[in-house]
């Protein structure tokens, strides 16, 4: 009964399965780090939120690009990935010109 209860709850799957999540998305070309990965398990399918990193002086087109990249990554990797949400985070803000 306990399994039946964690999947009405919502809970994460085993951290490993989140740390397989984390290893993949990684390997994106242009992902600098991984900052927060939540998944989320429904029946047998899994809900995937993720922070990546990338460089902060990349056009927005890019990063959207890269964010894309993550999620088709994730799910051909993993079939049981339904869908996958990616926020994109700057990893270094560019200089302002304070002349």
């Amino acid at each position: 009964m306990k399994p039946s209860i964690y999947e009405l709850m919502d809970t994460s799957p085993p951290l490993d399965v989140i740390e397989k999540i984390r290893e993949e998305s990684i390997k994106v070309e242009g992902i600098i780090q991984v900052d927060k990965c939540f998944v989320r398990k429904l029946g047998l399918d899994y809900f995937v939120d993720i922070q990546i990193l990338v460089d902060g002086n990349i056009p927005v087109y890019e990063g959207h690009e890269l964010a894309h990249n993550v999620k088709d990554r994730l799910r051909k990797k993993f079939p049981r990935i339904i869908d996958v949400s990616v926020h994109v985070e700057p990893n270094a803000l560019p200089l302002k010109n304070l002349e």
